[in-house]
């Protein structure tokens, strides 16, 4: 929660193998990813979300086949952030599913929309409280079903964007409170609809921001809202290159964005922003191999 340690982690290498390496940064010095740990199994399409020191890995996708739907998982898994170590476990979700959107508002984590199976895209949100391990409970519902969301959020809200619907992709922006179990409200829209991970992060003033995505093309488009204004997303700034699958974390005022897949494959590539201010994402170093469809979170390092 605005930790100045960022973990990657998970996700799917070049060779479609799913991975289950857990790697750190610190968001305050830019350089290459250093390792972590390791997750309790090997999977990609998974998102996490922390409360300061303990932080979750969720659900996700065990072989290294898109789609089938045998391998996907309903396993949460907890490291403490501060200190580097494999991951250990710390409930269940109430279903199997991948690509889901998670989110904290510093002491309860909310996640949701993803996929049961091929076919079967979801609208549930569910919570768990980070400090107490167990399985998630039901919040409500998205206010579409949505695979490939992404949620951003403050220490009042929880807000989705985008993702992808049975037929079409999403420019939709849908919020909820978090301290609140209910369905979700209608926000606004992003600049544009897209899906495939499109990476999320937001900041302490409240700033929530995606980016990349798919459109039909890789996008490299970094949106922003205002997190406690509903309203249309705004033009922020764009990635070093279009790519989908990425990752994004942040503290309480940078953000970073992991990996991701673009026309040059899979990428490497770890990038910032400072949330404060728009402008175009620059270079902070890499991880030890491409990777995407990885989750992202951050937690105090010490």
């Amino acid at each position: 929660w605005y930790g100045d340690r960022g973990l990657f982690f998970g996700g799917r290498t070049s060779s479609n193998n799913p991975d289950d390496q857990i790697e750190q940064i610190n968001i305050t010095s830019a350089g290459n990813a250093t390792d972590f740990g390791n997750l309790t199994t090997k999977r990609k399409s998974l998102d996490g979300a922390s409360d300061g020191s303990t932080g979750l890995m969720i659900a996700g996708e065990q072989d290294n086949y898109l789609g089938d739907g045998v391998d996907f998982t309903n396993t949460i898994d907890k490291v403490t952030t501060s200190t580097a170590a494999n991951a250990t476990d710390f409930g269940d979700t109430t279903a199997n599913m991948r690509f889901i959107g998670a989110n904290s508002n510093g002491s309860r984590c909310t996640y949701g929309g993803g996929a049961y199976n091929v076919s079967s895209k979801s609208n549930v949100i569910e919570y768990v409280t980070i400090a107490t391990p167990g399985n998630g409970t039901d919040f409500g519902d998205l206010t579409e079903t949505i695979e490939i969301p992404v949620f951003v959020g403050d220490a009042t809200r929880g807000v989705r964007g985008g993702g992808q619907l049975p037929s079409s992709n999403s420019n939709v922006l849908d919020y909820w409170t978090m301290d609140t179990p209910g369905n979700a409200t209608d926000f606004g829209d992003l600049t544009v609809a897209r899906w495939a991970g499109n990476a999320g992060c937001s900041s302490a003033e409240g700033r929530g921001l995606f980016a990349g995505g798919y459109t039909g093309s890789f996008s490299n488009v970094i949106d922003y809202i205002t997190i406690s204004s509903t309203g249309n997303a705004t033009d922020f700034g764009d990635l070093l290159a279009g790519a989908y699958n990425v990752s994004g974390t942040n503290n309480a005022t940078i953000g970073v964005f992991f990996g991701g897949s673009g026309s040059s494959g899979s990428s490497n590539v770890i990038q910032k922003v400072t949330i404060a201010t728009t402008g175009n994402a620059t270079d902070f170093g890499d991880l030890s191999t491409g990777r995407y469809q990885g989750g992202a979170l951050s937690g105090a390092a010490s």
